[in-house]
C-alpha cells in the first residue's frame, strides 16, 4: 500500500512527542511493507538521515506579507494557526503530487495541514492528536503566568510584532479569537475526512460534544527498539523534559521552581540536581540556573539523561491529551512524580505506575521518597513499563489496529 503522509511539522528531528510519534508510526508502516511518502509544509531544520521514506517533497515557503495577508482574508472564518499555513500554490502542488503519486491514502498530521486534502477523492484520515481548541480553552485560567501561549506559531512574526502579541491585552484577544473560530473549523473540516484521530477518550468526548463523529485512538506510540532500561547509572538527578514552545512545559518548569524546588531543600539534605531539558528553550529559562537547576536545551539523544535520572517531574497545571513525556519516563524506567493534568487520559493507579499529587508539599514529598528509597523506585519503574508496553506498543498497535481493524474498512 502506497500513503502518503501530509505533516504540518518536518518530523525530523523528533524533537516533540508528536513528530516521535509519527516517525515511530511510518517506521512500523514500512516494516508491514507499506511504500510511505512525506510531503511536509516546513522545511528541515538540519541534516537528517532519511530511513523510512521512500520520497520527500518540501512545500515551498510561505512569504510573510502572504501570511498577514490570509490572516486578514479569513478573519472570523479561520483560525490564525490555520490561515498562516495556506497557500493555493503549495495546495496545487499537493494536489499534483497526489496524482503523481497515486496514493492508496492521504495521512494529515495535525490539523493546521488540514485544508490541502479536503477535495482530493481518496481515502483521508487527519490526526487532530489533541484539539487545539480544547488546548487554548485549558490555558485561559493561566493565561498572567503564561509568557508565550501560542508557541512556534508566531515565530513567523517579526520581533517587533511578536512582542505586541504577547502584550497581555492581546494574548488574550487572540487566545478567545482562536478558541472561538478553533471549535467550528475543528468541528466542519472533520466532514472531509473519514477518520478524525485524537489521542484520548476524554479528548475525543470532547470532540462528540462539539460535533465530530468519525473519531479513533491514536495514542502515544512505544518503541520497544529505542526505548530500553538502564538502572546502572543512577544519580541524584531530577528531570523534567519538554519541547518548551509547548507553554504548559515552561509554565510547569516555572512552578516546580518556584513552588516545589523550595519545599524539596527543606526536607533533602543530600546533594541533587534538577535537570531541564527541551528544544527552543527560551532564553529566560537559563537564568533559572544555579548549582542545583541546570538548564541543557535541546539534546540529541534523551535516553543517557533519563539512564542517570531518579525521579522524573511533570508537574503541569494544564493541558489536553496524553502527555508522551511521561508515557516515555515510564517507558525508560524512571518513576513519574505528575499531577492530576499530567495523568488525565491514562488508566494508573497512583502509587503503584507513579505518584499523583497537585499540593506542592506532598508532591515534593513524593520526589523525595523516590530519591531515598530504591527499592520503591524499583517497584514503580517495573509496574510502569508493564502498564506502557501493554497499553502503548507501537508494533502491537500498527500490525492488530491500525493496519487491520481501520485502515482495511477504508481502502
Amino acid at each position: 500500500m502506497k500513503i502518503v503522509f501530509l505533516c504540518n511539522q518536518f518530523p525530523y528531528p523528533p524533537i516533540s512527542g508528536m513528530r516521535r510519534k509519527v516517525l515511530t508510526l511510518v517506521k512500523y508502516l514500512k516494516k508491514e511493507g507499506n511504500k510511505i511518502y512525506l510531503f511536509s509544509l516546513t522545511s528541515p531544520e538540519r541534516e537528517f538521515k532519511n530511513d523510512v521514506f521512500e520520497e520527500i517533497k518540501v512545500a515551498k515557503k510561505i512569504k510573510f506579507i502572504k501570511k498577514i495577508f490570509n490572516c486578514f482574508k479569513k478573519f472570523l472564518k479561520k483560525p490564525i494557526q490555520i490561515s498562516i499555513y495556506t497557500s493555493s500554490k503549495n495546495i496545487k502542488d499537493f494536489r499534483n503530487y497526489i496524482k503523481f503519486i497515486k496514493p492508496d491514502l492521504i495521512f494529515v498530521d495535525y490539523i493546521r495541514s488540514a485544508d490541502y486534502s479536503i477535495n482530493i477523492n481518496l481515502p483521508k484520515m487527519i490526526n487532530y492528536d489533541d484539539p487545539q481548541s480544547l488546548k487554548f480553552k485549558r490555558m485561559e485560567p493561566y493565561l498572567k503566568e503564561i509568557k508565550n501561549p501560542f508557541g512556534e506559531g508566531i515565530n513567523f512574526l517579526p520581533s517587533f510584532w511578536r512582542k505586541i502579541f504577547l502584550i497581555p491585552l492581546f494574548k488574550k484577544i487572540i487566545l478567545k479569537y482562536e478558541i472561538y473560530t478553533l471549535k467550528r473549523y475543528e468541528r466542519e473540516i472533520s466532514k472531509y475526512y473519514d477518520l478524525v484521530f485524537t489521542n484520548s477518550f476524554e479528548d475525543a468526548e470532547y470532540l462528540k460534544k462539539n460535533g465530530v463523529k468519525n473519531i479513533k485512538l491514536f495514542p502515544p506510540l512505544i518503541d520497544k527498539e529505542f526505548y530500553k532500561y538502564d538502572d546502572k547509572k543512577k544519580k541524584n538527578v531530577i528531570i523534567f523534559v519538554g519541547k518548551m514552545d509547548y507553554s504548559p512545559n515552561p509554565h510547569a518548569v516555572l512552578y516546580f521552581t518556584k513552588k516545589i524546588l523550595p519545599e524539596i531543600e527543606k526536607i533533602y539534605q543530600d546533594p541533587f540536581e534538577f535537570k531541564i531539558i527541551g528544544a527552543n528553550t527560551p532564553s529566560w529559562m537559563f537564568k533559572l540556573q544555579n548549582e542545583k537547576i541546570k538548564v541543557l536545551g535541546e539534546v540529541e539523544d534523551i535516553r543517557p539523561y533519563f539512564s542517570e535520572s531518579k525521579v522524573f517531574v511533570a508537574p503541569l497545571k494544564f493541558g489536553t491529551g496524553i502527555k508522551v513525556k511521561i508515557i516515555e519516563a515510564m517507558a525508560l524506567g524512571v518513576p513519574v512524580v505528575t499531577t492530576s493534568v499530567g495523568v488525565q487520559g491514562i488508566n494508573v493507579k497512583n502509587g503503584v505506575h507513579l505518584f499523583v499529587e497537585d499540593d506542592p508539599k506532598n508532591f515534593a514529598k513524593y520526589v523525595v521518597e523516590l530519591l531515598k528509597n530504591e527499592d520503591l523506585r524499583k517497584r514503580i519503574a517495573e509496574n510502569a513499563r508493564n502498564y506502557v508496553f501493554e497499553n502503548f506498543d507501537a508494533e502491537n498497535y500498527v500490525k492488530n489496529y491500525f493496519l487491520n481493524k481501520i485502515i482495511q474498512q477504508k481502502v
